[in-house]
């Protein structure tokens, strides 16, 4: 008898499986498989496998869905720990450093050039727009920095973006 129930569905000689192959419901699949009904029902629809016209599926498509989901996650989980050694390995060389230590860093940078500007003989436009300059840095540009850095490591960059500008002498003048 096959999993579908229909006792009068012929057999090959000598072998207890119908011909077709196994043609399983939704609810003996589950069974079968010691899986729960919703559980198979979503992983169906997730892998994007319909039941036939006869509202039953193959042992492939019940294994499909079953297992070739944990094939799949168990093939992610692995890459994710191999990139997760790469930074980690990469971070005890150096050549990594964590964003909030870059933040702490570039802050300090930040105070200690202020410093020296507002120390120096500029004029008060030159200092103005220098410190426009150093806050137009944003988190984004050396994201951006980091992600040309990676796609072009031998620095054969085609195109250097432009510094943004600063104020311009007339910048605080009124237009009439």
């Amino acid at each position: 008898m096959s999993k579908t129930g229909d006792a009068t569905e012929p057999k090959p000689r000598g072998s207890n499986r119908p011909r077709g192959g196994i043609r399983w419901t939704l609810n003996h699949a589950a069974a079968e498989f010691g899986l729960d009904h919703s559980t198979l029902a979503k992983r169906l629809l997730a892998a994007s496998i319909r039941a036939s016209d006869d509202g039953c599926y193959s042992t492939a498509q019940i294994l499909e869905a079953a297992v070739g989901d944990y094939q799949r996650e168990r093939t992610r989980q692995v890459s994710a720990a191999a990139d997760m050694q790469e930074l980690q390995r990469d971070a005890l060389r150096g050549s990594l450093v964590p964003i909030t230590v870059m933040r702490g860093i570039l802050y300090e940078i930040g105070i200690a050039l202020k410093q020296i500007v507002d120390s120096c003989t500029m004029t008060q436009l030159e200092k103005e727009n220098f410190c426009l300059n150093i806050q137009n840095l944003s988190d984004t540009n050396y994201a951006e920095r980091v992600r040309r850095q990676l796609e072009h490591p031998d620095g054969d960059e085609e195109e250097k973006p432009e510094p943004k500008k600063g104020r311009t002498k007339n910048a605080g003048a009124r237009k009439s």
